[in-house]
């Protein structure tokens, strides 16, 4: 796996299996189809749902380059579509990350340039906090929406859909396993506290469920008394 500066790997997987989640409640929203966008009013349709979306930006397939969307010539900073992840730029300086404050990013040499440049997204969409992003494609390649509209469901936390969520989380965003599933169970206000195993999670009416960790600090599973979805 091609990562990146430490800094961004950190702070995406903090918000990974959170943005896990996120995404599959976007995907559980959206009905399907056809579907179209127009950057212009930041408009993205799929049947019968309208949303806001903002542009992350778009992966050029002749010369394997990720290209964010305020470095577009063709949109810029002050564009409407680029104005939803411009805070991407304040994170970038704020915390020296290079992928956020480069307007261009060489994915050349990396085994999987398409992967790599998912995960950037990814990573951006962990940081932005926002309903989701879906990646669309376009003749040489694929250009990336991030959804800003609170019609999109926010996800809920489900005791068995958990286990699922943290080890997809920690599957594309490693960097600190402990950090992942901590961020996760504070978003959904769950009181945890630190036993010989992992974490003991308090899930209410007399339910728990315990993420378990390695001595040298890997996620080694999510056992939970909770064994069917509610």
């Amino acid at each position: 796996m091609e990562l990146f500066s430490p800094e961004l790997e950190r702070l995406a997987a903090a918000r990974s299996a959170i943005m896990i989640e996120q995404l599959e409640t976007l995907n559980a929203y959206l009905p399907g189809g056809e579907w179209s966008v127009d950057l212009e009013t930041c408009v993205f349709q799929m049947g019968a749902a309208q949303l806001r979306c903002g542009l992350i930006g778009s992966f050029a397939g002749h010369d394997n380059s990720f290209l964010w969307s305020w470095g577009n010539p063709g949109y810029g900073l002050d564009h409407a579509a680029t104005q939803p992840v411009l805070r991407l730029t304040d994170i970038g300086r704020i915390w020296e990350i290079p992928e956020l404050t480069e307007n261009r990013l060489d994915l050349s040499t990396q085994d999987d340039p398409v992967m790599c440049a998912e995960r950037l997204v990814m990573a951006a969409t962990a940081l932005l906090e926002c309903r989701g992003y879906l990646g669309l494609p376009y003749e040489g390649g694929k250009f990336y929406v991030a959804f800003n509209d609170d019609r999109v469901p926010t996800g809920r936390f489900d005791p068995v859909s958990a286990s699922r969520r943290l080890t997809h989380g920690i599957g594309v965003f490693p960097a600190d396993h402990r950090l992942t599933v901590t961020r996760y169970l504070e978003h959904h206000g769950i009181v945890y506290r630190e036993v010989p195993e992992g974490l003991l999670a308090d899930l209410g009416s007399g339910a728990s469920a315990l993420a378990m960790f390695t001595a040298d600090g890997r996620f080694g599973g999510w056992q939970s008394s909770v064994t069917a979805a509610a």
